[in-house]
C-alpha cells in the first residue's frame, strides 16, 4: 500500500511497501499538469530536484538539459523525478518506489 505527502506545490514523498519492509521515496513534479509525463530517474548522488523551477529556484543538477527551453523542454512536458532509494536492497525496490509515484 501507498501513501503520498504532498510537501509542496510540486513535492512530495510516497510511503511504500518492499520485500524489506516501508520505504519512502521522495519526488518532484515541473511543467504544466496536463503536460505528458517524462520520468528523469537519477543516480546515487542525485537528488529530486532536477532543475530550477518558479516552485523551487534552487540550480538543480540537471539544468543544462532539462527546464525552459531545454532539450527536455517543461513548458512542454511534466517531468517527474525520484530520489534515489539509498538503502534499497535491489533494483526491484528501485522500480517499487518508481510504480508508487
Amino acid at each position: 500500500m501507498s501513501a503520498v505527502v504532498e510537501l509542496g506545490p510540486a513535492q512530495g514523498c510516497v510511503a511504500y511497501d518492499a520485500p524489506a519492509g516501508e520505504r519512502i521515496a521522495s519526488y518532484e513534479l515541473v511543467g504544466p499538469s496536463e503536460g505528458p509525463v517524462v520520468l528523469v530517474h537519477g543516480g546515487i548522488s542525485s537528488d529530486a530536484h532536477v532543475c530550477a523551477s518558479a516552485a523551487d529556484p534552487r540550480p538543480g543538477w540537471w539544468d543544462a538539459l532539462v527546464g525552459d527551453g531545454c532539450a527536455i523542454d517543461t513548458r512542454e512536458v511534466r517531468v517527474l523525478s525520484l530520489d534515489w532509494v539509498p538503502d534499497a536492497a535491489s533494483l526491484d525496490e528501485q522500480v517499487a518506489a518508481t510504480a508508487a509515484v
